[in-house]
């Protein structure tokens, strides 16, 4: 929705602008949130790939000839 910008909007209709106003704000809280948990998913992530990475050196010491990469 495109924000009303005149000033004969804003005179008229304080309330349909404030109702707007709280609109705006409810939809960023919520992006906001969405945020925060793809960035709390990301770090998990990115915390169970460095286990995996370690996990996976460990056992290329087991097998010299797989961590090879002749």
């Amino acid at each position: 929705m495109l924000w009303p910008t005149n000033k004969v909007f804003r005179k008229k209709n304080p309330t349909l602008q404030k109702a707007l106003g709280a609109s705006i704000l409810e939809s960023l809280a919520a992006q906001r949130a969405t945020i925060e948990r793809s960035r709390e998913r990301l770090a998990e992530t990115d915390g169970s790939l460095a286990a995996g990475g370690r996990a996976l050196k460990r056992m290329g010491a087991w097998f010299p000839w797989l961590g090879r990469q002749d």
